[in-house]
């Protein structure tokens, strides 16, 4: 399972969303942040106030996206399930999915205003909501995340030891030096020559190191 969270107003939301996921093992997230809708004046991302999830990047794989339609051909491509929530006609409660027929899945949580793209909601595999019982029609971004992955944790759709042992090779590799201060001079003293800065990535206008 992973996350996309497609051009989101409030970075903020965004950083949440990361710490919620982290705490449910979820290891990687896709942003998408179009130019189009920032350099526009569109979106207004406040990336001073960016503080509830700050250090918790660190411990994800973090992919940033241009477009809605570069991130899902990635991942298509890769064979992964497009869900998007979406409250338009023809979405179904999250709740009636079989998660065991849909193998590896990604779930797209979209802007806090408008939702999901258009181009986004041509290209999902599937579209989904939350059910409701009360007046409001959606949550949060920050709040449809987490219980969106409470579900998914619920209903067995999280599997523990899903990744390929390479995979979780390399990230408790990476786990351990962003855990260990001075890791990478503890390795070199002991012959390991690692590159003096790991891979970078900007997320929501941020350097993060994946």
């Amino acid at each position: 399972c992973r996350f996309v969270i497609e051009n989101p107003i409030n970075p903020s939301n965004a950083w949440a969303c990361l710490r919620t996921l982290d705490s449910f093992g979820v290891q990687y997230v896709d942003v998408v942040t179009d130019p189009e809708e920032y350099l526009n004046g569109r979106e207004n991302p406040r990336k001073k106030r960016m503080n509830a999830a700050m250090g918790t990047q660190k411990w994800l794989d973090l992919a940033n996206h241009g477009t809605s339609t570069a991130c899902i051909e990635n991942l298509k491509n890769r064979g992964w399930t497009i869900l998007a929530t979406d409250l338009s006609p023809g979405a179904v409660p999250l709740t009636d999915l079989d998660f065991s027929q849909l193998g590896p899945f990604a779930v797209v949580m979209g802007n806090e205003d408008r939702g999901i793209s258009d181009e986004m909601r041509a290209m999902a595999d599937h579209r989904v909501y939350l059910p409701m019982r009360g007046f409001a029609q959606s949550f949060s971004l920050s709040v449809g995340c987490a219980a969106i992955v409470s579900h998914l944790n619920t209903c067995g759709a999280l599997k523990p030891g899903s990744l390929p042992q390479s995979e979780v090779d390399r990230v408790l590799f990476k786990w351990s030096l962003d855990s260990v201060r001075g890791g990478r001079e503890i390795l070199r003293r002991e012959g390991f020559d690692l590159p003096k800065h790991g891979r970078r990535t900007k997320v929501l206008g941020y350097t993060v190191k994946t």
